[in-house]
């Protein structure tokens, strides 16, 4: 009878997990690219269905994407390609999350076999393995065909190889397949041959299955290398092994524990499943339980070769939520190991009890934790779609580079390969929240533009900020306020190609019509983990009869002149002079700032001596001047923007020149 009811439950608790996960994952999805998306998946659509001859469709197939060769992603790309005719972007996410529900049966095949017959004690692998600690990988489209694809073939490679002792020649052949679709879905994957090999010889398979499986291994390996070429903007593994061992070894760590959400806590557990696993080799259990433990060596040494290849990054990129699948297996198979080693009886089954209670808790926090972000995601891409459809097509795509962002998406839509979503701005949810503003202190700093247009009000290009806060800590939102109501909005976030990472840019937007006649003060509320700030900007709105008018600070009003903006021999020349009315010129910070689509380059010009502007204007701006002269190298060729960056008293302005240069190589 208990066995009968641990069974029911068990399978009731996994259906309950799997649906909820499912229903959450097409809740928040949307039919859109997003960040790698616009590379992996629609450049190259777009260039599989251009090209004519079925050599080159194969090979694109297995070009290289980033450190990667991704095929498994291609391939349903493909497939998607061929079977609907356009790419769907939720659909090739669900392909990820089949992988994950597949990977969720062959844990259970797994228990089954080398675990335990006890099904209570199959609680915690529903909860680790359907956690959204990791949603990224649930909800990106080609992230989660690729980590969870490469975790799926490469633990079913393991299990088949060394589920006996003997050789199966069938399961033999199946290891060696899923082992080269392991190294073809991620970089990764390649170290099911190395893992394998390892078992093989530990478990004392005859000489000549070794033999082959190195002559394939070889195979592998060598012709996923073959044409390989370093990718740029990633740090050199040598040098992060020479110059930050430290690093590396905290990096290392935080990827192994981050399972627990915070930095000092992850390096902890890190340092802790370390010399574990050191125990675990120490007392043979490789040779007793192959299957598990070389699964576990798996996710280890991938995290060791990520925190090769990613630890100059810093120690906080292992706190990135695709990393925190491999950290939540990891844990799933230490305890694995340790039931199956260990009696319960006596204190260990409060151990286990303890064990539950903690996996129950962490489950139920990453619904508190990351259905926020989750929905924060959704929004962001819903409203890069509504502004490209209304036609605002730069600045709001989820990717860096907007215009190259732009132009794959164009590609895509006039080949006929991708269809937006029809989402519109009126479609979007205007989402306001509770929250107690603290008192003014000035140290909220924003640089915004403001437009009204078909009755909806924009903040948008808002880059609000706290000095000394990163970007990636920051969430802001924009409040308006006049003496009846206080309305706190919700922002999206969008990218920016910026050569500085302290700024968090956002918009927002909202309808008139739901805003009542009068005025309102503009104002921006930044929380931090270490502090909450708001502050007004000074600019007042007023809304009439469905109407706006914008009255920015009258403390920065500001007069400019652009003397000089040209190509110079070999640099960019620009000079002029600016001021703030009535307010000292030496006490003013200036910035110089070149914008191409979303590329954008600000520069410290040098101050120049303006004696005839402070007779002209009848103040004190002898050092209004400024003088700017930056090598032509700096820039890929394209039309820039000048604008001016001014800031006063905690206050920041853009100015926005009206000057264009075309900047050619």
């Amino acid at each position: 009878m208990t066995k009968k009811f641990s069974q029911v439950f068990i399978l009731l608790l996994s259906v309950f997990v799997v649906a909820l996960h499912l229903f959450l994952v097409i809740k928040y999805s949307v039919n859109a690219p997003d960040l790698d998306d616009y590379d992996a998946v629609l450049k190259f659509a777009n260039g599989f269905v251009q090209e004519k001859s079925i050599v080159a469709k194969t090979q694109s197939m297995f070009a290289q994407h980033n450190e990667h060769r991704i095929f498994l992603d291609r391939f349903f790309i493909v497939v998607n390609l061929v079977t609907i005719g356009t790419i769907n972007f939720t659909g090739l996410a669900l392909i990820g999350n089949l992988f994950m529900i597949l990977m969720f049966l062959l844990f259970a095949r797994i228990f089954k076999e080398f675990v335990s017959t006890n099904w209570w004690l199959f609680f915690p692998v529903p909860l680790l393995t359907f956690s959204l600690e990791s949603f990224e990988n649930f909800v990106w489209a080609m992230a989660s065909m690729q980590n969870v694809g490469v975790v799926l073939f490469a633990v079913a490679s393991l299990y088949f190889l060394l589920r006996t002792r003997e050789i199966v020649v069938g399961d033999f052949v199946i290891a060696a397949i899923l082992a080269l679709l392991a190294t073809y879905t991620s970089g990764n994957g390649m170290l099911t041959f190395i893992v394998a090999a390892i078992g093989m010889v530990s478990m004392k398979k005859p000489l000549k299955w070794i033999l082959l499986w190195g002559a394939i291994s070889v195979v592998g390996v060598v012709s996923y290398f073959y044409g390989y070429h370093s990718v740029g903007g990633h740090p050199d593994p040598i040098a992060t092994i020479t110059e930050r061992p430290d690093q590396l070894i905290s990096h290392f760590f935080v990827l192994l524990g981050c399972i627990a959400d915070d930095l000092a806590i992850s390096v902890f557990l890190g340092f802790v499943f370390s010399v574990l696993f050191i125990f675990l080799i120490l007392n043979g259990v490789h040779q007793r339980r192959a299957v598990l433990f070389f699964i576990l060596c798996f996710f280890i040494l991938s995290s060791c070769l990520v925190s090769l290849t990613r630890g100059g990054f810093g120690v906080g990129q292992a706190m990135s939520m695709r990393y925190r699948l491999y950290s939540e297996l990891i844990v799933l198979f230490f305890y694995f190991l340790v039931i199956v080693e260990a009696r319960l009886d006596g204190y260990r089954r409060i151990v286990v009890g303890l064990f539950f209670a903690t996996v129950a808790f962490l489950y139920i926090r990453s619904f508190s934790q990351n259905i926020p972000e989750m929905r924060a995601r959704h929004d962001n891409l819903a409203q890069g779609v509504a502004h490209f459809n209304a036609g605002n097509q730069i600045f709001h795509l989820s990717y860096p580079d907007q215009i190259h962002a732009h132009y794959v998406l164009t590609k895509s839509l006039a080949l006929g390969i991708y269809k937006l979503p029809s989402i519109n701005l009126s479609d979007l949810e205007r989402t306001t929240v509770e929250e107690t503003l603290p008192e003014e202190e000035g140290l909220v700093q924003s640089a915004f533009e403001i437009d009204s247009t078909n009755g909806q009000l924009f903040v948008d290009s808002a880059s609000t900020f706290i000095e000394g806060q990163k970007a990636s800590d920051i969430s802001v939102y924009v409040v308006i306020k006049n003496e009846q109501e206080t309305l706190i909005f919700r922002t999206v976030r969008y990218l920016k190609q910026r050569e500085t990472s302290d700024r968090r840019d956002v918009s927002w937007f909202t309808q008139l019509k739901g805003l009542s006649d009068g005025k309102y003060a503009l104002g921006f509320y930044v929380k931090t983990p270490q502090k909450n700030a708001f502050d007004f900007t000074g600019a007042v709105l007023t809304v009439a009869s469905g109407k706006l008018t914008v009255q920015q600070d009258p403390h920065l009003k500001c007069k400019f002149s652009v003397d000089a903006f040209e190509n110079a021999s070999d640099s960019i020349h620009v000079k002029g002079w600016v001021f703030v009315v009535n307010a000292d010129a030496a006490k003013i910070g200036r910035k110089i700032i070149l914008r191409s689509g979303s590329i954008e380059k600000a520069f410290e010009p040098e101050i120049l001596v303006r004696p005839d502007v402070s007779a002209a204007y009848n103040g004190n701006y002898d050092l209004s001047g400024f003088d700017l002269r930056t090598p032509r190298d700096n820039f890929s060729p394209g039309r820039y923007a000048l604008w001016l960056e001014i800031s006063y008293e905690g206050v920041i302005k853009l100015i926005d020149t009206k000057s264009n240069l075309e900047i050619k190589k």
